[in-house]
């Protein structure tokens, strides 16, 4: 699993989404954009850390389109940071497959 970097100005750098999945760095303001420039739609799951006030882990997943750029924003620390403020991004599959974290 790997850390993504976190942007806070200038042009986007993208990174490689990894097979193992990606954490970056949760604050309130972050975004997350992720780039498929595959034939396949792909399948994002920013996974559940902490559970709702019921108990219950709720992952939020997306789908990214074959060719599409996906904006993943207000993402609540509460239920998907970690206890070092991380949270984690797991893919169906990675190929052609881009994340950048923006704080803006």
């Amino acid at each position: 699993m790997a850390q993504l970097t976190v942007q806070s100005d200038g042009a986007i750098s993208w990174e490689s989404a990894d097979v193992a999945g990606d954490t970056f760095d949760n604050k309130y303001e972050r975004k997350v954009l992720i780039k498929n420039d595959d034939a396949s739609a792909k399948d994002i799951t920013l996974t559940a850390q902490k559970p709702c006030q019921l108990g219950v882990l709720h992952d939020h997943e997306v789908t990214v389109g074959a060719g599409e750029t996906l904006l993943m924003a207000d993402l609540p620390i509460k239920f998907y940071n970690d206890e070092n403020g991380m949270a984690e991004l797991n893919y169906s599959d990675v190929t052609s497959l881009s994340v950048a974290v923006l704080d803006v």
